[in-house]
């Protein structure tokens, strides 16, 4: 459900517009045996990595060394990898479904996951555009904090307490 099979199918356009663009795709997953059948062909098997399970630390790594990450999620339920990615800085090429709307407010590039062509574009377009990547990596941390658990305690009690008034 995290899009990996749609994001697999744009590749190869998106290495049409940009011939040496790589994808690592980091972690694991009930579904990685068939991802991994996806990329075949020379293009796919020359520009595409898979590291399977990684640690925290390295998990972590992988975000700030990215140019992008890209999450073209089918469904969400919230989205954490993409606020990851925003507290790192990273910017992010995410799917305008489930949560992520509301988790990413204006600090993403948000596509429709059905639409490979839109994504591929998207893709391209953040790869080319270095004054767009600073301004999503710009947006990316004050998004994420957001949603650190001490805001979302602020929050919670927030609104316990507006209903608890009479």
């Amino acid at each position: 459900y995290k899009g990996v099979d749609v994001l697999l199918e744009a590749w190869p356009r998106v290495l049409r517009a940009r011939p040496t663009a790589r994808l690592v795709i980091v972690g694991a997953g009930s579904a990685e045996a068939e991802m991994r059948g996806k990329a075949t062909g020379p293009d796919l098997r020359a520009s595409v990595t898979f590291t399977g399970f990684v640690s925290e630390e390295s998990k972590i790594d992988w975000l700030r060394r990215a140019t992008v990450l890209v999450q073209p999620s089918h469904k969400e339920g919230w989205g954490l990898s993409v606020l990851e990615a925003n507290a790192c800085g990273t910017p992010v090429v995410c799917s305008n479904r489930s949560s992520l709307p509301e988790v990413m407010g204006d600090a993403a590039v948000m596509v429709d996951p059905d639409d490979t062509p839109a994504l591929a574009a998207a893709i391209g377009r953040v790869l080319g555009d270095a004054d767009l990547r600073h301004d999503l990596a710009r947006r990316g941390p004050p998004q994420a904090a957001k949603f650190t658990w001490e805001e979302t305690a602020r929050r919670t009690v927030q609104a316990y307490e507006s209903v608890l008034r009479p």
